[in-house]
């Protein structure tokens, strides 16, 4: 009985549950996740950081792989020229070629760089054998004039047929800097047939050459001592040219009725004449192919034009680097 004189119970009270003690990192792990939920109810992310978008992908330029292979097979010529023996290097007509080499390696890559085409796209200068294969050690021994000429008339496989399916922009630079290559190989000795063209090029072609022959016919006629005897050799050369491209014309037939562009009665007029004749024709040099030219049409232009230019130095003229067109234009 209890003190009240109630009767007495031996059943004990309710006992409260006893939780084990959190720590301090259960609890920091419970708010976070209390937090995203929250967060996460009013539309907001906690996101990690994310990577940074991928580097947007280079546009090529314009004809870019049939630039730097061109690039590089003239890398590779003015090698083979810079090994030649130095008697040979300083001759007029090695020079003028190196030079030439030289030039359109600059221009044409000036022109993919100012593109964003960056310079290990185009890569360094390839090294060669004396046999003319490509080497990744770095040649030592020596190369024949005969084997640079050589290497300067034989085109790289498919020449022709890939400056067909360039760019028009693109195909006249590389045109003239084919055709002036194959006239540095002319002066060294090396043959460039004109391979026969469609009619109607065939046809300008003989158009463009016989107003030369009759034009120098006159030079040498009003020129006296060193100076005619080089116009009668440049008659001899563009008659041969001319008798090329007519055997491949149906019919004998020349177009005739030229008129000189002004009196020509003395060796300074005729030496006058002798320099606007060549230098107009180098100039035609992109005009003849069409825009739409075939590899055929394309490689008569660059033999055509090769041939004309190869008898400029005699009289004055300079080989150019890219004969008809600067090199430098907008692609």
């Amino acid at each position: 009985m209890d003190v009240a004189g109630g009767v007495g119970t031996d059943r004990p009270g309710p006992v409260a549950h006893q939780w084990p003690p959190l720590s301090r990192r259960h609890v920091l792990a419970a708010a976070l996740a209390a937090s995203a939920s929250l967060l996460g109810g009013c539309g907001l992310r906690l996101d990690l950081p994310q990577p940074p978008p991928p580097a947007p992908t280079r546009k090529p330029a314009p004809d870019e792989a049939l630039i730097v292979s061109f690039i590089q097979d003239l890398r590779g010529l003015r090698e083979r020229g810079q090994r030649l023996r130095a008697s040979e290097r300083h001759r007029s007509d090695v020079e003028d070629a190196l030079r030439v080499l030289a030039m359109q390696d600059t221009v044409l890559t000036g022109r993919l760089t100012n593109q964003g085409v960056p310079t290990t796209e185009i890569g360094p200068a390839p090294t060669v054998t004396a046999s003319g294969a490509p080497s990744t050690a770095r040649p030592t021994g020596g190369q024949s004039l005969s084997g640079f000429a050589t290497a300067l008339v034989e085109l790289p496989a498919g020449r022709w047929d890939t400056l067909a399916s360039s760019s028009l922009v693109n195909r006249d630079v590389l045109l003239s800097a084919t055709s002036a290559r194959l006239a540095s190989a002319l002066r060294l000795d090396r043959s460039v047939p004109v391979p026969p063209a469609e009619q109607g090029l065939h046809a300008r072609l003989v158009e463009h050459t016989a107003p030369l022959v009759y034009g120098f016919e006159i030079v040498a006629a009003q020129s006296v001592g060193r100076a005619r005897g080089t116009a009668l050799h440049t008659v001899t050369q563009l008659e041969r040219l001319l008798e090329e491209l007519i055997d491949g014309l149906p019919g004998s037939a020349l177009p005739g009725g030229w008129s000189l562009p002004y009196p020509v009665t003395t060796p300074q007029a005729a030496a006058r004449l002798a320099t606007d004749l060549l230098t107009r024709a180098i100039a035609a040099t992109t005009t003849l192919a069409a825009a739409r030219s075939s590899a055929r049409d394309l490689a008569a232009v660059g033999a055509w034009s090769a041939r004309v230019q190869a008898l400029g130095p005699p009289h004055g003229i300079r080989l150019a680097a890219f004969p008809g067109t600067s090199g430098t234009g907008a692609t």
